[in-house]
């Protein structure tokens, strides 16, 4: 491809698959997290908030390209799970140790005292998470999401073996121009993600001020 990254279809279907894959991730692996920090830290203490809080934490002491190749056995087996199905599920769950923490962390935040009023007062849990609890903790909560957001950009180990043919990442798409000695593209396509990556981050910034720059937890 002779013409420049930004003219190119190619690269603006990786970027756009790119985003969908990272976007439905970090919704996914981010409202997990928050559950789990929910119930780990309601629960702390016992048995069954351990065993939830390891598990959680388990899919990151495992290798990117071997989580990937046994995601590619369980898919093979059953035929709804392919392409960008597969995808989502193996981001969301490889990056729900990132979402569980900053959940976890969110909860130790947060004072017992004031679920409890809303429990006093009859305020059913779905409002409690929703009316009372996301808002005081946003910004913790959003750096949940941001973390798998990130991770799933600059992710290559982790879809290499999954990505369907029909479909690129820009990851993958660097990794093809790296092979064929075409260096400038690449590094182009490396800066192309990071730029995407800070506009994102600065526009939930803005918009919401939780940020990658704050650290898990807020």
């Amino acid at each position: 491809d002779s013409t420049g990254i930004l003219l190119s279809y190619k690269v603006w279907k990786a970027l756009g698959y790119s985003l969908l894959l990272a976007f439905t991730c970090s919704f996914f692996a981010g409202t997990c997290g928050i559950l789990i920090g929910y119930g780990v830290v309601k629960c702390r203490g016992s048995k069954l908030s351990g065993w939830v809080n390891a598990l959680a934490f388990f899919p990151y002491l495992i290798p990117s390209l071997a989580f990937g190749a046994v995601y590619l056995a369980l898919a093979s087996r059953i035929p709804a799970l392919h392409g960008f199905a597969v995808l989502a599920l193996v981001g969301s769950v490889k990056y729900l140790p990132f979402a569980s923490r900053a959940g976890v962390n969110a909860m130790l935040q947060l004072s017992g005292e004031i679920e409890e009023a809303a429990v006093i007062t009859g305020v059913k849990w779905s409002k409690r998470m929703l009316r009372i609890i996301f808002p005081i903790q946003k910004s913790s909560f959003l750096s949940g999401y941001l973390l798998p957001m990130v991770s799933c950009m600059r992710e290559l180990s982790l879809f290499i073996l999954l990505v369907p043919t029909s479909n690129t990442l820009l990851t993958t798409m660097l990794m093809q121009y790296s092979e064929k000695g075409w260096a400038q593209f690449g590094n182009a396509i490396n800066l192309l993600i990071i730029v995407v990556v800070l506009l994102v981050n600065a526009a939930v910034n803005k918009l919401t001020g939780a940020s990658i720059d704050k650290g898990v937890g807020g």
